[in-house]
């Protein structure tokens, strides 16, 4: 019997990374159309305050905050047979993060000013914060992997809903205690569009995957920011990046196609012909990160500007 080797993350240099980041803030100054995807995952959002899940002693699926519900595996109380039978877990969980005011981190307002300046194609996302939104990316060119909080629909007649119902609807005379919402029409259960597990993705998904990486190869640089790539079909979506596309990592760590590359900087196969970039590590941010880019691209001054007069979005009535 052999001992299993731990796996160790490769030491990158502030020099490697420097490199990576002039060679994409290169690509990103030569794009003059709209042919960038970003995919986003939890650990975009965790800078403002909002836990990922799977972080280490911090992830929501990790951290012991879903032992009093007494479930073998914590991801339960985000099925859809769990939820049929006991939604109370569930509906818990979304009013402590309803009840919290987020919002959107320089990352986000950088994906804004990709679509600004016309360069950004489409912004998959697997969050449910809707932060992405609230920054001011458009409906258009945002599809939600895995649903959506702020819109909600009656689980029997469909009638649509708004955050603010939500809201209303959940509201106890007690902190501890939450009430399910229930639809003003037939009274069964109001359901957040947020997708769970066993259920289909929105059928956005399909169709912009679809159009941007199969029927047409416009696409000439593909991001991903901070995602373990564990969750499928979404953790494919970088390997459906057109011959020649590149591609970058931004995370703490390595994950699918990018799990074995030892260096910021990959060339891949002739098959795919992608330039690969990893930029990230585990005593580097996603802002800290997106910082570094940012500068390269002389572009500090408008997104100081952005963050700074952009009115959010508001969610709570969309």
């Amino acid at each position: 019997m052999t001992k299993k080797k731990e796996r160790v993350e490769p030491t990158i240099s502030d020099e490697e990374r420097l490199d990576a980041v002039k060679l994409l803030a290169q690509q990103i100054n030569n794009i003059s159309d709209a042919s960038i995807i970003v995919l986003t995952g939890a650990g975009l959002s965790t800078s403002c305050g909002i836990p990922d899940f799977r972080t280490p002693g911090k992830g929501l699926f990790v951290n012991g905050s879903l032992d009093k519900y007494e479930v073998k595996d914590p991801t339960s109380i985000f099925e859809i047979g769990y939820f049929k039978e006991n939604p109370i877990p569930f509906f818990e969980r979304m009013k402590n993060f309803i009840a919290t005011e987020y919002k959107p981190s320089k990352t986000h307002f950088f994906i804004k000013l990709l679509q600004d300046k016309n360069k950004l194609m489409r912004l998959y996302t697997q969050n449910i914060d809707g932060l992405e939104r609230k920054s001011g990316v458009s409906d258009e060119l945002l599809v939600h992997c895995h649903g959506k909080l702020h819109t909600s629909h009656c689980m029997h007649c469909k009638k649509q809903f708004t955050l603010q119902y939500l809201r209303d609807q959940m509201t106890s005379e007690s902190e501890e205690e939450v009430q399910i919402p229930k639809c003003n029409v037939c009274g069964n259960i109001v359901k957040t569009d947020v997708v769970l597990y066993g259920e289909d993705l929105p059928d956005k998904f399909g169709e912009c995957v679809f159009q941007d990486l199969k029927k047409h190869k416009n696409c000439k640089l593909f991001i991903v920011i901070g995602t373990s790539l564990q969750v499928y079909p979404v953790a494919l979506l970088p390997e459906y990046a057109p011959h020649g596309t590149m591609r970058v990592l931004i995370n703490r760590d390595r994950c699918g196609g990018f799990y074995n590359i030892q260096s910021a900087i990959r060339e891949c196969d002739v098959k795919n012909n992608h330039l690969d970039l990893y930029l990230g590590g585990a005593d580097q941010t996603i802002d800290g990160c997106v910082e570094l880019l940012v500068r390269e691209l002389g572009w500090e001054d408008e997104l100081k500007e952005l963050m700074e007069n952009s009115t959010l979005v508001d969610l709570n009535n969309l």
